[in-house]
């Protein structure tokens, strides 16, 4: 059976690279037909069904699992090794996530750690159920959840995004009350929920509502799609890509006369009892 599957990934790299078809292993070709994963389109060129992508996201994470296992046991005698599972809220960026991971890894080269993205509902379902040991959001809802401790970690506040072609564009400052009558793209309230309720409290408190053309479903999608239709959006310091304004054409300015910091914050459970958590928590006081 992961043969299989990982005959399922191989066809599908091999789709993605222009491998020759007929290079591709006879038992791929088999399980091909007898599963009807695949399909062709005008061109005759076969890609993945919709029954063999749903397959593929199975077969990954079973692959993945399978691949992983072979880690979790080193040594004499089957010592198990330590593992840290660390949830972030989506579209920050990781880099300095990643230093942490370097600097536990110095002291313990043998050590698993575990990075998921995710929303802010599902890092505080995974935070309450174990899936993490610690998480990086800046929704202030972590402070009221029983039995977790929050440490700050990044500055963090809430920035404008116009189009190049804006005539706000060539400023650095605006006020909220300048935003009257613009069209805006907003994330949807799963997405960053402390943000959007702020940008509203913000709006309402400058005597206007905003006129919301678009939901997105990502930062990334708000990236890609509000300057090219000329939406102001709001967006986070912390997931500001390094080349945004030239990727994207946007002009980034602060927010003046408002409260706008939301620092980026380390959750956790203290009793959790993990080595590795322990070590985190000292990384993060130190940098402080």
């Amino acid at each position: 059976m992961i043969n299989g599957f990982k005959f399922i990934l191989f066809q599908k790299k091999a789709f993605e690279t222009s491998v020759n078809r007929y290079e591709v292993p006879h038992e791929t070709i088999l399980l091909t037909g007898i599963c009807c994963l695949f399909e062709r389109d005008n061109k005759k060129e076969p890609r993945l069904s919709a029954e063999g992508q749903l397959l593929l996201g199975s077969a990954m994470e079973i692959v993945e699992s399978c691949d992983r296992f072979p880690r979790l046991v080193s040594g004499i005698g089957g010592k198990v090794a330590v593992t840290l599972r660390i949830g972030i809220e989506k579209s920050f960026d990781t880099g300095r996530i990643y230093q942490i991971i370097a600097e536990i890894h110095r002291t313990d080269p043998e050590a698993e750690v575990q990075i998921r993205q995710a929303s802010v509902p599902d890092l505080e379902r995974g935070l309450r159920e174990d899936q993490f040991h610690a998480v990086f959001s800046a929704s202030p809802s972590f402070t009221q959840m029983e039995g977790v401790s929050v440490l700050p970690f990044l500055k963090n506040r809430l920035l404008v995004a116009v189009s190049e072609r804006h005539p706000l564009a060539a400023r650095r400052l605006v006020s909220v009350s300048e935003l009257r009558g613009e069209r805006f793209a907003l994330p949807k309230r799963f997405v960053a929920p402390a943000m959007v309720d702020r940008i509203i409290v913000m709006c309402v408190n400058n005597g206007f509502s905003p006129d919301v053309h678009y939901y997105g479903e990502t930062m990334e999608e708000l990236m890609e799609w509000a300057p090219p239709h000329d939406l102001v959006f709001f967006i986070f310091s912390e997931m500001v890509p390094r080349d945004m304004e030239k990727q994207y054409q946007a002009r980034l300015l602060e927010i003046e006369g408002e409260d706008v910091e939301f620092d980026l914050n380390m959750a956790y459970k203290a009793q959790s009892g993990s080595r590795l958590l322990t070590q985190m928590i000292e990384i993060v006081q130190d940098w402080q």
